[in-house]
């Protein structure tokens, strides 16, 4: 009754995938992930974002590299005169734009990555 429908043997049940989802989900401080707006969401994977780049003394050493090689590209990005939209050509709100997405890019994928990360 509760197995995935594979025939017997070897299923996994509805209540072992409702656990693990529930497991995952009290990760993030919540029940299920359909509370979150787009919104929440980014502000959400940016804060984990700041948190992989300021506790990194919890990191083995690999994940150091991960997490100063994201840091370092979107930094090295922001201050390269060398732009996707360029401040001289766009002005400076437009120009900044593809600063603004890059390093809140950068801080999402450090925040998806955070709960990997950390020992």
């Amino acid at each position: 009754d509760d197995d995935d429908g594979g025939g017997g043997g070897g299923g996994v049940s509805v209540r072992e995938v409702d656990a693990q989802l529930a497991a995952y989900n009290g990760m993030f401080g919540v029940s299920a992930l359909s509370e979150y707006s787009p919104l929440q969401w980014l502000y959400h994977r940016v804060r984990l974002g700041v948190r992989a780049i300021t506790n990194v003394s919890a990191y083995r050493a690999s994940s150091i590299a991960t997490v100063a090689f994201v840091a370092t590209l979107a930094a090295l990005y922001v201050a390269s005169p060398i732009d996707v939209l360029s401040e001289a050509t766009f002005g400076p709100i437009i120009g900044l734009l593809d600063d603004v997405i890059v390093v809140v890019a950068a801080l999402v994928t450090l925040g998806s990555c955070y709960t990997q990360l950390a020992t």
